[in-house]
């Protein structure tokens, strides 16, 4: 960031363009309506040639709606949607820090390659998100799973207080027969899966083939599929046969195999969930480094960007100094809040770059240059224009209700949704999450070439019971849908498995698999059980043997000095109220 122009829209003021599609363009903006400043948030909006353009509008919402959807710390959560003189925009969470792709560029430049373990580190909390995603259903529309499916280094950020992001779920997938796939360039496919290049089935292990390739340019700074042209690397895609990993950079054998199984030409062959991929990880950086987290990736970026972090404070410094208006109080403590958080913190670790970095001499005294100017609040100079904010920022914006983001997401369904394969969800090499199993399904909605779960293990005999409603409740009542099932194969409870890939089983295929016996007492008629005889009445206490027959100064002098103690403490109480009772009476 060399040069802050910003610019007004509605109640944010607009501090740099992050980038655009055919649709919309982003910027980093701040929000001037606040009392304080408190991080950036980027605005999202249609392009000024589409303001009226009803397919853009849905998309833009679609991607609200399907981001609302989803509440993880490494998701980018929209803040709100709404319009600017009819102009519609939606606006997210913006972490103070850079993309991957900024990343690569910065080691390219200091002539570095990115660690293993902060590499790993990285697809760790990109797994944890996709995972989380991966089980999520849509509660509109189709109620389609969630895919990324656009996964590239542009749209994963990392803060320079160490959080993990992923930006832009929900967007329009890149289409390469499209208007505009002559303006595409290398970014915009070179992490498409083959499934995507050929324009087939998909679902959610694209993303786990995107994520290999992101992780394969992290660990080597080589792109596995990079080409002379679009069309030999849309090749390459195809073909999936990149060199190992191993044979650019030094890295461990477990990496190099995770990574190439992650690349797999064959949907069949990866990994089959994003938390199985997880497991892998978690284990291999626990082996390197297992001290990694996140104050040491923020220090590690912090010591990538000493010289930018501070450049960047200073150009928001004299571009907010001089501006006027009901925002500018917001605006001028920018830089001091930035500058408060660009300081590494202390640590120890077994990556030297994870702690604070020895800075530089022209480092040290650009810090103390910035250091001496926030204090002293320096006119800015006399090149810079004084920004002028308008006093009632918020007259022209609008927020979006629910029922208005409703009414234009309804009927919309992405370009690749006819593409989705969402049958493998309930394949048994798909398994959820650790705690639940998913058993074999059977009937027409088994899918082919399924093999069967090993049965459960034999359980004893339970007994019997009597058909009809339990002990305790008249024979009219109805039986609980979630605990009695009327039939076997009835529909599925409500309340058990509502959401999430195992919405679609009955409680009859939770029950059982293909060729092991029934849980005994399932279903069926229950033959009458026996009843257990009535308990014998409980036999009145006797005095303690011990006592029987004993005078009031025996037992005392049996009793133990803690005994004895208590008693006399007690008698001493008892005589004391007696004397206040008696002061009381004589006195009135």
């Amino acid at each position: 960031m060399k040069t802050v122009q910003p610019t007004q829209f509605g109640k944010f003021l607009l501090l740099e363009p992050l980038g655009s599609t055919r649709t919309t363009e982003m910027f980093r903006a701040v929000d001037l309506s606040k009392r304080f400043f408190d991080g950036f948030v980027m605005v999202k909006r249609l392009l000024p040639s589409l303001g009226s353009d009803l397919r853009a509008t849905k998309i833009l919402v679609y991607e609200a709606k399907v981001t609302r959807e989803l509440s993880h710390p490494s998701i980018i959560k929209i803040l709100e949607a709404g319009k600017v003189r009819d102009n519609l925009y939606i606006t997210e969470e913006h972490p103070w820090g850079r993309n991957l792709l900024a990343v690569l560029r910065q080691l390219r430049e200091a002539k570095h390659k990115m660690e293993p373990e902060v590499a790993i580190y990285l697809a760790i909390q990109i797994c944890r998100a996709l995972d989380y995603a991966h089980t999520r259903k849509l509660s509109f529309g189709n109620k389609r799973f969630v895919v990324h499916r656009n996964l590239s280094l542009k749209n994963l950020w990392i803060g320079f207080d160490g959080t993990v992001h992923l930006y832009d779920f929900g967007t329009e997938p890149v289409s390469l027969t499209g208007p505009d796939a002559a303006n595409l360039d290398f970014r915009a496919i070179c992490a498409l899966s083959p499934e995507q290049i050929a324009q087939g089935y998909y679902d959610h292990r694209t993303d786990i083939f995107s994520l290999g390739t992101i992780l394969y340019e992290l660990v080597t700074g080589v792109h596995p599929f990079k080409g002379k042209d679009l069309a030999s690397v849309q090749k390459a895609i195809s073909a999936a046969n990149p060199a190992p990993p191993s044979s650019h950079a030094a890295i461990p054998p477990e990496l190099d195999k995770v990574i190439l199984k992650c690349l797999a030409r064959d949907i069949e062959n990866r990994y089959p969930r994003a938390s199985t991929m997880l497991m892998q990880l978690e284990s291999l950086l626990t082996s390197l480094d297992d001290s990694l987290d996140p104050d040491g990736l923020g220090n590690w970026m912090k010591n990538l960007f000493q010289r930018e972090i501070y450049l960047e404070i200073r150009s928001l410094h004299e571009a907010f100094s001089q501006c006027l208006g009901s925002g500018s109080l917001v605006l001028r403590s920018i830089p001091a809040y930035l500058f408060q958080r660009s300081q590494p913190r202390a640590r120890s670790g077994k990556l030297e770059r994870t702690a604070p970095a020895v800075k530089t001499r022209a480092i040290a005294e650009l810090e103390e240059e910035t250091r001496v100017m926030l204090e002293q609040d320096s006119a800015a100079s006399d090149s810079m224009e004084t920004i002028l904010i308008d006093d009632a920022p918020g007259k022209d914006t609008g927020v979006l209700s629910t029922d208005e983001e409703q009414s234009l997401v309804d009927n919309y369904e992405p370009a690749d949704a006819h593409l989705e394969d969402e049958t493998i969800l309930l394949d048994e090499k798909n398994p959820p999450a650790p705690g639940l199993r998913r058993p074999t399904l059977v009937g027409p909605g088994a899918l082919p070439g399924a093999g069967a779960l090993p049965p459960p293990p034999a359980r004893p005999p339970a007994p019997a019971r009597p058909a009809g409603p339990p002990a305790g409740r008249p024979a009219s009542e109805p039986p609980n849908p979630q605990f009695e099932p009327s039939a076997p194969g009835g529909p599925t409870p409500a309340g058990s498995f509502a959401t999430g890939p195992h919405s679609r089983l009955t409680r009859s295929q939770l029950g059982a698999t293909p060729g092991s016996a029934p849980r005994p007492g399932a279903a069926g008629p229950r033959a009458a059980a026996p009843q257990p005889p009535p308990p014998a009445p409980a036999a009145p206490p006797t005095p303690a043997p011990g006592n029987r027959g004993k005078s009031p100064l025996e037992r005392l002098s049996s009793m133990s000095p803690e005994d004895l103690r208590m008693v006399v403490v007690t008698l001493i109480f008892t005589i004391v109220l007696l004397l206040i009772v008696l002061l009381v009476l004589s006195g009135s």
